[in-house]
């Protein structure tokens, strides 16, 4: 029969490798998405952008995209921020 700690080690190896797979691909991701013109447009656009910039305070930094917002929607024919999302910049606006 198989030895109990020989399972636990191949169980404790295997969840381990499976983070470290889980990690590797999320980075390969975000970072295949900062490379794509579309991204480093956006970027430049709202770091050229004086009153956002101001609102959002300098420097802008945006280290990776978190893609499990769900007030965040962009789809093919518009993008669009939640008023969740927008409320906060803009009370800074009005004041």
């Amino acid at each position: 029969m198989v030895n109990s700690e020989l399972l636990k080690k191949v169980a404790i190896c295997g969840a381990a490798i499976s983070c470290l797979g889980a990690a590797f691909f999320h980075h390969r991701i975000q970072a295949t998405i900062a490379s794509q013109d579309y991204y480093k447009k956006s970027v430049q656009a709202l770091r050229s952008h004086q009153l956002a910039s101001d609102v959002i305070g300098k420097p802008i930094r945006i280290p990776y995209l978190n893609l499990a917002r769900k007030d965040i929607k962009v789809d093919h024919r518009a993008a669009q921020a939640s008023d969740e999302f927008l409320e906060p910049l803009t009370s800074k606006l009005v004041e």
